[in-house]
């Protein structure tokens, strides 16, 4: 699973998640990996925001935030 590097932009982080093994695995689909890897971004910012903390986001507060994935 990949960890958010402390001042890791979202693109960064968002590119280097879709593409990690451990991710690719869990989620084969490409629209559910962005949604992964877009949930943990946001659980990792949210908490670090409350809490001032560097702590690594859990697969679990992913999946409790709803990630709209807009198609063209």
């Amino acid at each position: 699973m990949p960890k958010i590097k402390p001042n890791e932009k979202q693109s960064d982080f968002i590119n280097r998640c879709i593409s990690d093994p451990s991710v690719i695995k869990e989620r084969p689909d490409q629209k559910s990996r962005l949604g992964l890897c877009y949930g943990l971004y946001r659980s990792h910012k949210k908490k670090q925001k409350a809490k001032g903390s560097l702590e690594e986001p859990e697969w679990k507060d992913a999946v409790k935030e709803p990630v709209w994935i807009i198609e063209d």
